[in-house]
């Protein structure tokens, strides 16, 4: 379901990054169903221009998998300390209310905002939805 939507993301990702101060950093972290989960840049870093390319050419060779599982991504992520997550899914109206209450426990005792985006041609994500509503992150739909 995300194949259609694969590039605008990682367009905007990057695209997003180059808007962050010197002072912030960032990384991109996938949600895999696989042992391993790709990341891009290895370690969250400032992004100057050659991380962004760098990243750029990492991103292009990460294949999406079919079937995924956030919880080793979320963990990677927190693992960074940030201040904001994005949360993308294009399978966001199959999330129901266990993986919303997973997020918001392993985000129970941070201040941190998750901003969600559903990838869809469909119905839209009332989880993706809830999650972003109630970290204080936006919620958008990508159609």
């Amino acid at each position: 379901a995300t194949r259609p939507f694969v590039n605008d993301l990682r367009r905007a990702a990057l695209n997003s990054a180059k808007q962050l101060g010197n002072e912030q950093k960032f990384q991109i972290v996938y949600w895999t169903a696989s042992g391993e989960t790709p990341l891009a840049p290895e370690t969250p870093e400032a992004p100057s221009e050659s991380v962004i390319e760098q990243t750029g050419d990492e991103l292009a060779k990460i294949e999406i998998t079919r079937s995924t599982d956030i919880e080793p991504a979320l963990e990677i992520a927190l693992e960074g300390e940030p201040t904001d997550i994005v949360i993308a899914s294009a399978k966001g109206w199959q999330l129901d209310e266990d993986f919303v209450k997973f997020v918001m426990d392993s985000v129970e005792s941070k201040s941190i905002r998750i901003h969600t985006i559903a990838f869809t041609t469909g119905p839209e994500s009332e989880s993706l939805k809830k999650i972003a509503s109630e970290t204080g992150g936006q919620f958008v739909v990508w159609k």
